[in-house]
């Protein structure tokens, strides 16, 4: 049994587990007792609360285009939910209503999100929506109360609401009521004297019957909670749901996976994860300039950026440190490829001028800190006492604390050289990473840099080392101790290919069937972060031919992510492997249907099983193809999660053995495919409904979902 450590914060946990990665999203219940009720709508309008205020929904479309996973889309013509008759917000006392939204630009009419009521006449409703382009407050977020004795609050935000996905928020504490935009306070009441207004509630329309204010766009996750959330923990809230891809990289099996104390957001200023770009994560905006250097799949985790050693480097700008007030603690993962004893710099503070506070670099063949105060009279150099060893990785991080003037280095989570210098760093903000403005110009690989505006402690530093060491992880939030039980999920029996498609073909099934990319596109519109886009004219990956895929008279599971956006002229190959007469594979064919089939090598006529009819062209569908040789229902498709067809496999019942080549996105020369492709997985054995449901909800979100608050075990 292995254990898999997180670096966690609170609420619910939802992971996945699957053969080489963990992939877990963490969304903030916040005091579960005081959350009223929950829609996440991923899948249906079910109350994840446990009061069962479940909906019913009216018209309303889910799609996979939500801000978490699935959620609804409302047409503004007639779409909405129907939550019933519910004493859910009780305006006389605090509450809070919370969600995300991403609303049609043009706003003709008001887009109601949440309402409580369902009269004309003047008795007690409850609004909160986005006014029309003729309101006297245009396109404004609005809360809008009225009791039972006509008396009325609005609330609004005084500008027009932005495009795209954003969290809002409403509460109501005492006699002043707040709006927040993405975790922001943005608008309040101090005069909120109102009664009580309790009747229908629905998501998606106005709650008075005669007018037509329907939603135009995608809510997710609306959340009701009975008492007023401080403006931190709306802040927590959005942050601790604005991450939802996590990967674990290692191997859990059945067993436990350990929550411990990790390393909090508090003070992180810029995270530079490289995958593929120089976004700054810790969402301080902070995004760099990529200068020559160039994107490699061979990161420390996923991506990361290779620097030649001449002129390539990483600008991050004005990112400007008072350090006669703030402590600074930077790095991340390096890799030197040159031998020698090269002076070149992995991370900088520095534009050149006198007195640049400090670089982290590699010299005589050591990590050190070279540091100078701000009146340049004093220079520190703090050094490692270990050498490197050429073409491995090291996690390199500083601490500079202001009140002490103390400099300390650590090697791989271990403090390994100190020191102090005569007064403070110059007060700088010039970030480079790769160089030291334009000379000593890094040769090797750089992966997820990070900046604190503070000192982390030494146990901080060795989480980041051992949460770094085995997996990416993006975290929000304080961290909460506690145990969280593997139960039951998809096991790795029989597992037998196994590619992610996070830029490169590696097969991580531990079976090393590694693939050859030819032609297709690494993009990172992936189902989950990247994927590979075939443009339907000679793109394929060719995973080669090994005897594990010569299955005999055996079984088969094949599935896939796949998002379709071409209409097809013959039946394009998904996945496929063919010699003579024998095939098996899941195409895409002339009438917009997935198909999965088998062929042995006696009579040339194929069992096959087919799919819906698609009209939703640029959506991502879980497809999957089962093949249980001796049941007379064997051959199966299933839809995202669900058993479309099934037909005779008994007609098959020879040999499936052949030399040929197993390719994905096309068929030897022929039939590509057009889409993007994520997450290809073979089994030599036959996949269980509810293991292929599970491996839909586990690859669309999670794999296991754990409600509750988990607390230490």
């Amino acid at each position: 049994m292995k254990k898999t450590k997180l670096i966690l914060f609170f609420g619910l946990v939802l992971i996945s587990v699957f053969a080489s990665y963990v992939t877990a999203q963490f969304l903030n219940d916040l005091g579960s007792p005081d959350l009223i009720a929950w829609w996440e709508f991923d899948g249906d309008a079910t109350d994840r609360s446990g009061i069962a205020a479940n909906g019913t929904v009216n018209n309303a479309v889910i799609t996979n285009q939500g801000r978490f996973n699935d959620a609804y889309y409302f047409d503004g013509d007639g779409d909405y939910i129907d939550l019933g008759s519910l004493e859910v917000v009780d305006t006389d006392g605090n509450f809070t209503i919370s969600t995300w939204i991403n609303p049609a630009i043009n706003y003709g009419s008001r887009q109601t999100i949440f309402s409580q009521g369902k009269s004309d006449s003047a008795v007690p409703i409850l609004l909160f929506r986005i006014l029309s382009n003729v309101d006297a407050s245009p396109n404004q977020l609005q809360l809008f109360l009225r009791d039972g004795s006509s008396n009325t609050i609005s609330v609004v935000y005084g500008s027009a609401f932005p495009s795209g996905w954003h969290h809002v928020a409403a509460v109501k504490i005492d006699n002043v009521i707040n709006i927040y935009i993405d975790g922001i306070n943005i608008s309040g009441s101090g005069d909120a004297q109102i009664g009580s207004i309790y009747d229908q509630i629905w998501i998606g329309r106005d709650a008075t019957l005669s007018n037509t204010n329907y939603f135009n766009g995608i809510i997710d996750d609306v959340r009701i909670y009975n008492r007023s959330l401080s403006a931190a923990e709306i802040s927590d809230l959005y942050n601790g749901t604005t991450s939802r891809h996590v990967k674990f990289y290692g191997d859990p099996t059945e067993g436990l996976v350990d929550i411990t104390e990790g390393v909090a957001g508090e003070g992180l200023v810029g995270l530079w994860h490289l995958d593929g770009n120089a976004k700054d994560d810790s969402g301080e905006g902070n995004d760099g300039t990529v200068n020559n250097a160039l994107v490699t799949n061979e990161g420390r985790f996923n991506e990361a950026y290779y620097f030649d050693g001449n002129g390539d480097s990483i600008t991050i700008g004005n990112m400007f440190f008072d350090y006669s007030i703030n402590s600074i603690t930077a790095g991340g993962w390096a890799k030197v490829i040159e031998t020698g004893t090269p002076n070149r710099a992995f991370l900088s503070d520095r534009s050149g001028a006198d007195n640049d506070p400090w670089m982290i670099r590699v010299q005589g063949g050591l990590f050190k800190i070279s540091t100078v105060n701000e009146t340049g009279s004093n220079q520190a150099d703090i050094i490692s006492p270990n050498s490197y060893n050429v073409g491995e990785w090291y996690h390199v991080m500083f601490s500079y604390n202001n009140e002490t003037s103390e400099l300390l280095l650590y090697e791989n989570g271990i403090l390994v050289a100190n020191g102090t210098m005569n007064g403070h760093l110059e007060s700088h903000g010039s970030i480079n990473i790769g160089t030291y403005v334009t000379t000593n110009d890094w040769n090797g690989l750089i992966d997820e840099v990070r900046i604190y505006n503070r000192t982390l402690s030494a146990d901080e530093i060795a989480d980041l080392y051992n949460g770094t060491t085995s997996r990416h992880v993006k975290f929000y939030g304080d961290p909460t101790a506690g145990t969280v039980n593997e139960t039951d999920g998809v096991t790795d029996e029989g597992l037998v290919g196994l590619w992610h498609l996070d830029g490169n073909a590696k097969d991580d099934s531990g079976e090393g069937n590694d693939g050859t990319v030819n032609n297709a596109l690494v993009t990172n519109e992936g189902r989950f972060n990247e994927a590979y886009y075939f443009d339907g004219n000679g793109d394929y990956i060719s995973i080669g031919d090994n005897d594990i895929y010569d299955l005999g008279t055996g079984n088969l599971s094949m599935c896939v992510w796949v998002k379709t956006n071409f209409t097809a002229t013959t039946t394009h190959r998904i996945i496929h492997k063919e010699s003579g007469l024998v095939y098996w594979g899941l195409g895409y064919t002339t009438e917009n249907r997935y198909v999965f089939g088998i062929r042995d090598s006696t009579d040339g006529v194929s069992a096959s099983a087919w799919g819906n009819y698609f009209n939703n062209e640029g959506d991502w569908n879980f497809i999957c193809g089962v093949a249980e040789r001796e049941s007379i229902t064997g051959i199966r498709i299933y839809e995202n999660g669900q058993l479309i067809s099934a037909e005779d496999a008994t007609t098959e019942s020879g040999s499936l053995d052949m030399d040929s080549t197993l390719f994905i996105g096309g068929q030897a020369d022929q039939r590509w495919y057009q889409g993007t492709i994520d997450e290809v997985r073979i089994y030599d054995r036959v996949l269980s409904a509810d293991e292929i449901a599970d491996l839909y909800n586990g690859t669309r979100s999670t794999h296991m979902k754990f409600y509750g608050d988990p607390t230490s075990g």
